[in-house]
Formats: structure tokens, C-alpha cells, sequence
């Protein structure tokens, strides 16, 4: 290509390939993959939540991510806004978008995603999708997997523990509009407990990534992940 031609999106793709072995197939960086998508983004949630599975995949690096695009000429808007506050702890596309409803249409904190909440005997309680420490708030987004009568028992226990040790939760499920996300959000954390760190009858764990999906049955990666789940209450 002459140097006085400009590159086309493609184009630049096609000059940053690299090749998996010898002979082999050009292939693009996940990271220069993972920008070009971006560009096709309909929306800034949208972009957000691509960048966010990429990082759950494994599949990029932050650091080699955001230095692709410094690299980049004309970045779309909703690109950089997706990089700038990318979150790698996210497990689903729902709690990649629960997290940009609360840090950028609430302006609240980030919080943390998906940690153990432990009571003071050491005991795990829960993983719980988004929790803010200092207000002592949880939200949890429950899909089509927590709509069997044996799950929503066990829902239900595992949130009387978590009321047992003052923290105060929102919950959000399919259908729910994004104002109604935000309604219910500035509730629960109107009403949490706000507690000095020394006074909290609860401690924050470790993080918990999702456990590996093998199968490419939905059915046969639903079970999987609800034995995950119970192995966590």
C-alpha cells in the first residue's frame, strides 16, 4: 500500500496480522479484533459491554488494549468510553450493563463484582454480581436460571443471610426498564446501613470468576453453572 494512501478500518487490520504458525492463517490481535468491533458499536452500553466479555474471556489485555487505541487515529466516542471504564470482573453481559447503569448514569462509586461476602464466623454467604462496601449495598441480576422453584428457595435463603448481616440488596430480572434499575438501585442504598469498616457483622472475599464452560449445550452450560452456584451457598 503507498504510504500517501489512507488506510482503510480493514486495511490496518490486514497490516497488523499476525500469523499463528508458519504458513498459517493471518490472524488479527484480539485486541486490534476487539477495536475494530468496537467501531461497529450502537451504542456506548453496548461498546461497554463488548470490552467487558472480552476482558471475562480472557481474550484481551487491558493494558495492550487501551495502547491499541492510543495508537488509533479518530476513535469513535462510545470506543473510548468503553475503554476508559472497562471492568474485567464483570461475568455476563447483564452486570457488564448493571455496572454502567450505577457508575455512569447514578454516578455512584464503582463497586466491586462478583466477591464472596462472609460473615464474621468465615463463613461464605454469598457471591453477590455488584457490591459497594462502604454504603453496604448488593445487586444481583436473576435470569432465566433462577426461575425454578428449587432456585428461587434457595434465592430467597441467601438473602435473608444477607439481610441477617446488614446488607441491603436490589434485585433486577429480565423486562425491568433501565429507569427502573435506577429507581431501585438509589433505594437500596438509601436504605443501607453505611457502617464504619470496624462495625460490619460482614466481610468482602475474594473474587470469583465464572467457572469454564466446556460444552456448547446452553442446557448442559446452565447445569454447570447452577452446581457452580450451589457449591457457593
Amino acid at each position: 500500500m503507498p504510504a500517501d494512501v489512507p488506510l482503510t478500518v480493514e486495511q490496518r487490520i490486514l497490516e497488523a496480522a499476525t500469523r499463528l504458525t508458519p504458513g498459517g492463517i493471518p490472524c488479527a490481535p484480539s485486541e486490534t479484533a476487539l477495536l475494530h468491533e468496537l467501531r461497529r458499536a450502537t451504542s456506548a452500553r453496548r461498546a461497554g459491554v463488548a470490552v467487558d466479555m472480552a476482558l471475562a474471556a480472557g481474550v484481551v489485555d487491558l493494558a495492550r488494549l487501551r495502547e491499541a487505541a492510543r495508537g488509533r487515529r479518530r476513535l469513535p466516542a462510545v470506543a473510548s468510553y468503553a475503554i476508559e471504564r472497562a471492568c474485567a470482573e464483570c461475568r455476563s453481559p447483564k452486570e457488564s450493563e448493571m455496572l454502567q447503569v450505577w457508575e455512569g448514569d447514578l454516578r455512584f462509586p464503582r463497586p466491586l463484582m462478583n466477591r464472596e461476602v462472609i460473615d464474621l464466623s468465615g463463613r461464605v454467604i454469598a457471591v453477590v454480581d455488584l457490591v459497594e462496601d462502604a454504603s453496604g449495598t448488593y445487586g444481583e441480576y436473576k435470569g432465566a436460571a433462577h426461575r425454578s422453584r428449587d432456585r428461587q428457595r434457595r434465592d430467597e435463603a441467601r438473602a435473608a443471610a444477607l439481610r441477617d448481616v446488614g446488607l441491603e440488596g436490589f434485585v433486577i430480572v429480565a423486562g425491568d426498564s433501565e429507569r427502573v434499575w435506577r429507581q431501585r438501585m438509589q433505594s437500596a442504598r438509601s436504605r443501607a446501613s453505611w457502617l464504619p469498616a470496624g462495625e460490619r457483622p460482614w466481610r468482602l472475599g475474594r473474587f470469583v470468576p465464572a467457572p469454564p464452560l466446556a460444552h456448547p449445550d446452553e442446557a448442559v452450560s446452565d447445569a454447570m453453572m447452577l452446581d457452580h452456584y450451589r457449591s457457593l451457598e
